[in-house]
């Protein structure tokens, strides 16, 4: 019985320890406006220049249109142009992933230390 006592006792102390550990290491959150603006001057993401893309995805004005028969031929047109609309989005969307994974990569190899928890919080 005094042995699982001390096992218990042993592992708590390990555990609270390696919380220490974790919450020392644990890096500090800055939102630095200048970084972006370097980064932003370095990366030229293509996805970031369309305002108001929520508006390629609703499909209320579609429904407005096709409510009236008379303008059924414009709502798919409409719904044509803006799917394609949406695929070239998406498609610079996974360019600019590309391009900021490939940054990242230069970062890491130029000598950028990463911790386990900076990945997770990515992820």
């Amino acid at each position: 019985m005094i042995t699982l006592i001390v096992f218990a006792f042993v592992g708590a102390v390990l555990f609270l320890s390696l919380l220490l550990i974790a919450h020392k290491n644990r890096p500090t959150v800055t939102n630095d406006g200048a970084a972006l603006v370097a980064v932003g001057e370095i990366l030229k993401l293509e996805s970031l220049s369309l305002r108001n893309a929520e508006t390629i995805l609703d499909s209320s004005d579609y429904r407005a249109l096709r409510s009236n028969p008379a303008l059924a031929e414009v709502a798919k047109r409409l719904r044509r142009e803006r799917r394609d609309l949406a695929l070239l989005w998406f498609c610079m969307l996974l360019e600019d992933l590309k391009k900021l994974h490939r940054f990242r990569g230069l970062l890491v190899r130029s000598g950028l230390s990463l911790r386990f928890y900076e990945e997770v919080q990515v992820a």
